[in-house]
């Protein structure tokens, strides 16, 4: 499940981005950046034996956290983190002793799923698999060979045990990859075979592309590379010769497989995939070669970046040293593209990630095995999710969103520090300082802990600032990035004053929350830059709302998308929808649905397939509505409104069914218009305060008609 990141503003961002006037990293300095908020120790003592083979020179494969609502009744957030092998009261013998936990906003312990295996040591996800609006994780245990999938309390779902007794230290990742009911988990185990499960943690398909080979230890990545509209599996993979696959999502088969990077190694960076060209980002002068996805991927000592459609290699980075940090992309410098940071040997990198070009490094005082996390630091806005989990989010693609930065990077290292760089330069604007203190290894010969976590990103306490969570070893951190925002109290009472009537409860989401769920299509489905928690948190003030603050992704392919009486639809390519699709869509409008569809950027081709959508489904033509029509006067009074500055009349069109609209479209754009300043593609859109006024009428008018 896509976790929506806001939009920042330009102005915020000198302050929040500026440099600190000393580097000294004590925790208690007074003008630290980087302060520590809590500590949480998981377990007393930690078992560690001595690694053999290649555990030799990487024995610290630890989980990293996700952060999430588990709807504990608080709007603070979660964090969920596997374990190491540890002792405790209950498994004095250090015996089946793995488990997930789960801590709130405030360090308290909140729960254990325990593996009755062994190690937690695959990063979870926070991701609603059967679409009930209730979250549930996934993971995978170590010893005990398993895949696993547990609800918001902690309660097993399943449990899935892969073949050959081998580890799952890949963190699992998830999408809509076959017919079945909700979303599929991916697991790779140790010996590279791909595991699709369905929702229910039933196998839907397994493969072992090319010759396996031992030591996968990095997620597949879940998107469509192709460009067919249909999510594939990405993962790079050990063998006689260590390469990256392009594996189709509703069976395994393979799309592509690339070069060689080499002979058979271990694999720890898992693969970024760089979504196709949007008109958000600015292309003509970044040396953009194609419209297609770039899939980029790392094995030993090179990254190589290729055309997710073909496989081709597009550029590619030679190392002097191995890479285990996994790629980010965003666009970190604030230049309107996509970048990739990652950490190379001692040093942090980013690269321009349509021709691999190196814009900036920082080098650290010792290895850089940990994966970065991005974050818009200068909108305060109480708890945003800008990385909340291992590659960001539960598909695991490193991708960050179309968002226009700047943006920081925070990043550990083996220097013993964990990081904030800005991301125009690579300057360190703080490090903290990650001691063990009272750490106690019963068993083993372990030379020294290596920082092998990534760190998650998020406003866990609702405050304004960004919180920055990892796990090392024995206990989880979460230090305040205390310039990511001023803080500002909680206001948990900020309702709107408005007298409207009566509005009846959305019944899609849990709690009663009105949700306002996004149809997932094959034209680019979720173009704009992501405004949507801004956009729903003025939707909510605005129209006296209890909603959800987030977008939430439906097809329409699923009869799941019946829970959902209002449907956004946007895009800026063409798009078409099955028979099957039309007709779910076409009983859905009938019950009482309405979808509102708008042409992102103004983009003709979504226009056009958008009016022939409307055609199809049979239900009345598309006419323009006039003016003094109750969309427009429901809430605010807009038969006028300011486009380019200039107050113009704004062209609806609908269909009418039985006096009601059930499908309302417009070609002048509206989601870059709410919140976003910096749209690059010239697009034309309507002013934010009409966008957010105009959405509120459309809502209520769909609620109450």
């Amino acid at each position: 499940m896509r976790r929506i990141i806001g939009v920042m503003f330009a102005a915020g961002l000198t302050v929040a981005l500026a440099l600190p006037s000393s580097f000294v990293s004590s925790q208690d300095r007074a003008n630290a950046i980087l302060v520590r908020k809590w500590e949480y120790k998981i377990q007393e003592r930690v078992y560690l034996p001595s690694p053999s083979g290649w555990h030799s020179q990487w024995p610290w494969l630890v989980s990293s956290p996700a952060i999430g609502d588990l709807g504990m009744g608080s709007p603070d957030l979660e964090v969920v983190t596997g374990t190491e092998e540890g002792y405790f009261e209950w498994f004095p013998n250090g015996q089946n002793s793995g488990r997930y936990i789960a801590v709130d906003a405030r360090g308290r312990h909140v729960w254990d799923y325990r593996t009755e295996n062994n190690a937690g040591r695959a990063s979870p996800a926070i991701v609603d698999l059967n679409g009930d609006g209730s979250p549930e994780c996934t993971g995978g245990s170590t010893s005990g060979w398993m895949v696993h999938a547990f609800d918001a309390q902690g309660a097993r779902r399943w449990r899935f045990p892969v073949d050959a007794q081998l580890n799952v230290l890949a963190a699992p990742s998830s999408g809509d990859l076959t017919d079945d009911p909700g979303l599929e988990t991916v697991a790779v185990a140790l010996d590279g075979t791909v595991y699709c499960l369905t929702s229910t943690g039933k196998l839907a398909w397994k493969v072992a592309p090319g010759s396996r080979g031992h030591g996968a230890a990095a997620c597949a990545a879940v998107a469509d590379t192709t460009g067919d509209g249909k999510p594939e599996v990405i993962v790079t993979l050990p063998g006689e010769a260590s390469r990256t696959w392009c594996l189709d999502g509703a069976n395994g088969r393979t799309r592509w497989g690339s070069d060689s990077f080499g002979s058979n190694q271990v694999i720890l960076a898992a693969p970024a995939v760089v979504p196709r060209a949007d008109p958000c980002w600015r292309q003509s002068t970044l040396g953009r070669s194609s419209g297609s996805a770039h899939v980029i991927a790392a094995a030993g000592n090179t990254m190589r970046c290729f055309d997710g459609q073909t496989g081709k290699e597009v550029w590619s980075y030679s190392s002097g040293a191995f890479i285990a940090s996994s790629p980010a992309v965003g666009d970190v410098d604030g230049d309107g593209g996509p970048d990739v940071v990652f950490g190379d040997g001692r040093d942090i990198v980013c690269l321009n990630a349509y021709n691999g070009k190196r814009k900036w490094k920082l080098e650290t005082g010792g290895a850089v095995y940990s994966s970065p996390a991005l974050a818009d630091r200068g909108t305060p806005r109480p708890h945003r999710l800008e990385w909340p989990m291992y590659r960001h989010d539960a598909a695991r693609t490193g991708f960050y969103g179309f968002l226009r930065g700047p943006l920081a990077v925070y990043i550990g290292s083996d220097d013993g520090f964990l990081h904030v760089l800005d991301g125009r330069t690579g300057e360190r604007i703080d490090k903290f300082s990650v001691k063990f203190p009272d750490l106690i290894i019963v068993s083993g010969s372990h030379g020294s802990l290596k920082f092998m976590s990534s760190p998650s990103v998020a406003d866990i306490d609702g405050n304004g600032t960004l919180e920055v969570v990892f796990t090392l070893v024995d206990r989880v951190w979460c230090l305040e990035d205390r310039a990511s925002a001023v803080a500002r109290p909680r206001d948990e009472s900020a309702v709107s004053k408005r007298a409207l009537e009566p509005v009846k409860k959305n019944t899609a989401a849990t709690r009663n929350h009105f949700a306002m769920a996004q149809v997932v299509h094959t034209g680019g489905w979720n173009p704009p830059v992501p405004v949507h928690e801004k956009l729903l948190e003025e939707l909510a003030k605005r129209a006296n709302l209890t909603a959800m603050n987030e977008m939430v992704p439906v097809s329409l392919r699923d009869d799941d998308v019946a829970r959902f009486p209002f449907l956004y639809l946007t895009g800026h390519e063409a798009l078409t929808f099955g028979d099957d699709e039309l007709k779910r869509l076409r009983g859905h409008l009938e019950r009482g649905g309405l979808l509102f569809a708008e042409a992102c950027c103004n983009a003709e081709p979504f226009e056009r397939s958008a009016r022939a959508i409307a055609e199809k489904l049979s239900m009345g033509p598309l006419e323009r509505l006039r003016n003094d029509h109750p969309i427009f006067t429901k809430v605010y009074d807009l038969r006028e409104m300011k486009v380019a500055r200039k107050g113009v009349p704004v062209e609806f069109w609908g269909i009418v069914r039985n006096g009601r609209v059930v499908f309302l479209f417009t070609n002048i754009d509206f989601g870059c218009s709410w919140g976003n300043t910096c749209c690059s593609s010239g697009c034309t859109g309507v002013s934010s305060e009409d966008s957010y006024r105009m959405l509120t009428n459309i809502v209520v008018y769909s609620l109450l008609e």
